[in-house]
């Protein structure tokens, strides 16, 4: 008798059956145990599934796995099928939870990349063992998308709809993907025009050495690479056009991946010296380019600031974007450490490990408004625990003001300004009062 039959005799509390025992009636009549505990698991994975109870449904399946049969290829493949849409929905739960209910009230739940991730190897799984199904296909789709890999999601769409044309679930999910890449589009065709109202724009330079244009080229500008940096998603962009980008969404102009980064990025060293080295005349032509837009549109915010009678005491030089903890606001070169547990913060945490391991220590007033003032902190320790928490080091480095915020896959961003002090005009009454204080 295989494993699974005396594993399932245990399971069902018949110890007195001898493992050894080759009675096919008996053999049979386990085998029909076996079948309804599939299909008891499997209707309660459904029910659960109805009433949007996804982490408890997925368990169910996963249990309606455990027992099915290992030569049953259809039978995998539904639980599969099945388990990896629970997955979906509840890393899509997790991520569209409003801030304001989990600053309220928090959970422990995995991270909802980790879960999209499950899904896609569940996914994959039943692809291979019913490859006709259109369905393999359509999860495929809907794990991708949620891992913001939506050219390989588009593509698993497309295959389903040609096993299965005008499918509803395969169109819907096709049109939101398209929407998202045409949205991309878009983004590169604002930065295009950005690049052309500074006077940059033009016909492609004609280079001495054969090549192809996209190996050098931004795909921003459509020109030879400036100040090259690249992103914690691995796409590399003019530094100007970069930044030019973060002005119209948080995420890479090319593949969508929400990026947690400072505006300025370090400079690829590297790629540069090659750049200097292969076209040594473009690159300073490049850099002779950027200088003088850079000069005349700061001659132009000046004469802005000079019209508007110039008034102090905000900000710095531009607003950027900061990922925002909600607990409590701290002081500038105070220490913290955090236990990071919940989904949504696992995900922000990892996001800006990835770029700039800075973030935002916030707070709300009672009717979860937020505080305005904040603290932008850096993170200087970061371990992942076993059980997927995360165990972080937080230090205080300046105080800044959040002109707008809003939601993020579940966490809060801010567009925030650095805060700066007007100090008081030397000689004047408050100036005395300030160097008798800090005497004191």
């Amino acid at each position: 008798m295989s494993d699974e039959v005396a594993a399932l005799d245990s399971a069902l509390g018949n110890d007195d059956v001898s493992s050894e025992a080759t009675d096919p009636a008996l053999e049979g009549d386990v085998e029909s145990q076996q079948e309804k505990l599939v299909q008891k698991h499997k209707n309660t994975g459904n029910a659960l599934f109805a009433e949007q109870k996804w982490e408890q449904a997925s368990k169910q399946f996963t249990l309606a796995l455990k027992f099915a049969p290992p030569g049953d290829k259809e039978a995998a493949a539904v639980l599969l099928s099945n388990r990896s849409a629970a997955l979906c929905s509840w890393s899509m739960q997790l991520r569209s939870r409003p801030a304001a209910l989990s600053e309220s009230r928090a959970i422990f739940a995995p991270d909802p990349t980790h879960l999209a991730q499950l899904a896609l190897k569940d996914a994959e799984r039943a692809a291979q063992l019913r490859p006709t199904w259109h369905k393999g296909y359509s999860r495929q789709g809907a794990a991708l998308f949620l891992l913001e890999r939506y050219g390989e999601a588009e593509t698993a769409y497309l295959e389903g709809l040609m096993l299965a044309p005008g499918n509803a679930t395969l169109t819907e999910g096709l049109n939101k993907v398209q929407a998202v890449l045409a949205e991309q589009q878009q983004a590169r065709d604002t930065s295009d025009t950005a690049a052309g109202s500074d006077g940059r724009a033009g016909p492609k330079r004609q280079r001495r050495l054969a090549r192809e244009a996209d190996d050098t080229e931004c795909i921003l500008c459509m020109k030879l690479l400036c100040e090259p940096v690249t992103t914690p998603c691995g796409h590399t962009f003019c530094r100007s056009c970069f930044s030019r980008a973060l002005d119209h969404s948080s995420k890479c102009p090319c593949c969508r991946t929400v990026l947690h980064v400072a505006r300025e990025l370090p400079v690829s060293i590297t790629l540069k010296n090659l750049l200097l080295k292969a076209f040594p005349e473009d690159y300073a032509a490049r850099l002779a380019e950027e200088s003088s837009a850079a000069a005349a549109a700061a001659e132009g915010d000046g004469a802005a600031a000079a019209g508007s009678g110039g008034s102090g005491g905000g900000g710095g030089a531009g607003a950027a974007t900061l990922p925002l903890f909600v607990m409590s606001t701290m002081l500038p070169g105070e220490k913290m450490a955090l236990n990071i547990f919940e989904p949504r913060y696992r995900l922000m945490v990892r996001r800006c490990m990835e770029g700039s391991h800075l973030l935002g220590m916030a707070q709300v007033a009672r009717d979860h408004s937020l505080d305005p003032i904040a603290c932008e902190a850096a993170i200087t320790e970061c371990q992942q625990l076993p059980d997927g928490r995360y165990y972080l080091e937080l230090t205080g480095r300046r105080r800044v003001v959040i002109d707008r915020s809003w939601e993020q896959d579940g966490y809060r961003v801010g567009s925030v300004k650095h805060l700066k002090d007007n100090p008081p005009e030397p000689g004047s009454q408050e100036a005395q009062e300030l160097q008798s204080v800090a005497a004191e």
